[in-house]
């Protein structure tokens, strides 16, 4: 019976579904550089670069001619898809030439709005010091240490192209997960400038978030920060207006932010399959591939004859930080090579115990296993 009903309602949408595609296909403009998230949380990326850049144009044309115009107006943005909990398939990954309508979700992926914040640069400071919190701290001379925080979801990280900075890991972490201020001393923001010179704290500055962010935010003194602008329109209409108008957008990122150098001292991250198109965001620091680890490699190997000798499904080896670090479907494009399972209550269990059993939905492929 429900064979029978499919083709009728195959029918019944065929004109909407046509008329879908066709509006997701509608070119908006042309990105001169892949748009990709893979190292966002690491190295400026032209993506984040872009949807700062809109933000900026549109409130500076909703303050136009008001007594807040003179003031400096800055864009945090989120690497929404940045791996993380949501597996290796959880980035955004847009390619040059063509940008359409559909690539807005994948650039943005939520019907936020835009707020415009009121703050000083000690603030701001504040505010990027929170942002950090993602990255543990990394003792000098250590070697392949994990740098993201395991509790720290990647949408907790907050990028502000318009200014310059640098993040010193040796620091601990200045607010916990929660925002709590637990190490007053710490200070990981480090040369926090503007065009060149250094920021006076109590220099006032304008900060465009989204209404989902502001809430998250608070002033140094720890009071709910001014809102001067909230019109409501969401960053995704504001995205292609903005490609629209200019035709040809994004470029190679400007290094606005880095982590201070800490010489002899190596960190390892987990990004996605495709990764390796990306390198050039992060040539500075000298990346090497997890799959060029001819180690990683032969174990992946003898882990695909395993699995198929036994018939599972897949198998995989973890690290104690949770990270999957050799994986029987490395050469699949939804592997579970660099995925983070440190959540997962069979990884806890087995760390606690000895070992762990689950019965879970695979995350980067949505398969069912044991």
């Amino acid at each position: 019976e429900v064979a029978s009903v499919v083709p009728q309602f195959q029918r019944a949408i065929a004109s909407d579904h046509r008329a879908t595609l066709a509006w997701s296909r509608r070119s908006l403009g042309q990105s001169r550089v892949p748009l990709t998230t893979y190292f966002a949380t690491v190295a400026p990326t032209a993506a984040i670069e872009l949807i700062a850049a809109a933000k900026v144009v549109h409130v500076r044309r909703a303050l136009a001619g008001t007594a807040l115009a003179s003031l400096p107006v800055l864009a945090s943005v989120t690497p929404f898809r940045a791996g993380g909990l949501g597996g290796p398939e959880n980035f955004t990954d847009i390619s040059a030439g063509p940008f359409r309508m559909r690539d807005l979700s994948g650039l943005y992926p939520f019907p936020n709005a835009v707020v415009t914040l009121a703050l000083t640069a000690a603030d701001v400071a504040d505010r990027l010091e929170r942002s950090a919190t993602i990255f543990r701290q990394i003792q000098p001379g250590e070697s392949d240490a994990p740098l993201h925080n395991p509790d720290a979801p990647a949408f907790s990280f907050d990028c502000i192209p318009g200014l310059d900075y640098a993040i010193d890991l040796s620091q601990p972490a200045r607010f916990d997960v929660g925002g709590t201020l637990i190490h007053p001393e710490a200070q990981r923001i480090v040369g926090l400038s503007l065009n060149g010179r250094l920021l006076d704290p109590a220099e006032p500055l304008l900060l465009v978030t989204n209404n989902h962010r502001v809430s998250r935010t608070a002033t140094h003194g720890g009071i709910g920060p001014q809102v001067v602008l909230s019109d409501g329109v969401r960053v995704q209409a504001i995205l292609a207006e903005y490609i629209r108008a200019q035709e040809l957008v994004a470029a190679p990122p400007r290094r606005n932010w880095h982590f201070l150098p800490m010489p002899g001292t190596s960190v390892r991250i987990a990004t996605g399959t495709r990764a390796i198109k990306a390198l050039g965001d992060v040539a500075a620091m000298r990346p090497e591939p997890l799959l060029r680890d001819a180690q990683v490699r032969d174990v992946s190997g003898y882990l695909d004859e395993m699995a198929r000798d036994l018939r599972y499904g897949r198998a995989f080896v973890l690290e104690r930080s949770g990270l999957i670090v050799s994986a029987s479907d490395w050469g699949q494009s939804n592997s579970m090579l660099g995925a983070d399972f440190s959540d997962r209550q069979f990884f806890q269990t087995a760390m606690r115990d000895g070992q762990g059993r689950q019965f879970v939905v695979g995350r980067p492929n949505g398969v069912p296993g044991y």
